[in-house]
């Protein structure tokens, strides 16, 4: 069927009727690159219709809640500084008597000075005046954490000079040192002599030599280095007695643990 020349004209009408149709507004999402300065931008451009900002906008992380622990699977792993939860470490020295005339029945550690490397003891446990007993093991147990430092091993040097410990030499750094009066309480064997001794100013620290494996460091005022890994301590004795105890304190050397002290002889004077 043709087309007549009205119907023609009616569709070309309606079809430009269409096209000038009004078309929705596009949302913009960034700002417009068009060179047309008589451009207005619609209600959702205006920036002074824009929300105000907020000036507390919610935290990413609640700052009242602790900072999550970081973890290792299979492994514990512990932190000195800010990264990780910090623990007390339980540094156990054990006191081992091999003398052939006496039996060791007990003894205790009365801290009188102390130099511990800084954020390893939060909690003020370590004080003057604390007294550490053997338990019955015969250990000894200091409650502290573990952070060599050379400042902690230049204030041993200063009380406990290589002549005055059993290693004859210097630390490189030490996690802690503590001076002290060591009591000690033996039992003669065989129905002999025994008794409680006070050795004072005795040194205990913990750290390495030339970066080495940590170990235990032992030694004093009144201790004199004789040689494998030995010093040689009197002793005062602790019941008003006259008589002392003169002993010999190795700690180093072969077949000696790194955390053992050993009393290899001890004669009356």
């Amino acid at each position: 069927m043709s087309t007549t020349f009205t119907e023609a004209i009616e569709e070309t009408a309606a079809l430009q009727s269409y096209r000038h149709e009004p078309t929705a507004q596009l949302t913009k999402h960034s700002p417009s690159s068009s060179n047309h300065e008589d451009e207005s931008p619609s209600s959702e451009d205006d920036p002074s219709e824009e929300p105000p900002l907020d000036d507390n906008p919610p935290a990413l992380i609640d700052p009242t809640l602790p900072h999550p622990t970081p973890s290792f699977p299979g492994k514990e792993k512990k932190f000195w500084g800010g990264f990780g939860a910090f623990k007390y470490q339980s540094n156990r020295i054990k006191i081992i008597n091999k003398t052939p005339n006496l039996t060791l029945t007990g003894g205790k550690f009365t801290i009188s000075q102390f130099c511990i490397s800084e954020g390893q003891d939060p909690s003020n446990i370590n004080k003057i005046g604390n007294v550490l007993p053997l338990d019955d093991k015969h250990r000894i147990t200091f409650k502290v954490g573990r952070h060599g430092t050379e400042e902690v091993a230049e204030w041993w040097k200063k009380f406990v000079p290589p002549a005055k410990n059993t290693f004859v030499s210097k630390p490189h750094k030490l996690n802690f040192a503590f001076l002290g009066t060591l009591r000690l309480d033996f039992e003669g064997k065989g129905g002999g002599e025994g008794g409680s001794f006070n050795f004072f100013d005795v040194a205990l620290g913990f750290g390495d030599y030339a970066g080495l494996i940590n170990h235990w460091w032992f030694g004093g005022s009144i201790c004199t280095a004789i040689g494998d890994n030995e010093v040689s301590c009197n002793g005062m004795s602790a019941e008003g007695g006259v008589a002392g105890l003169e002993a010999n304190f190795r700690r180093g050397g072969f077949g000696n643990s790194a955390d053992e002290v050993e009393i290899t002889q001890g004669t009356f004077r």
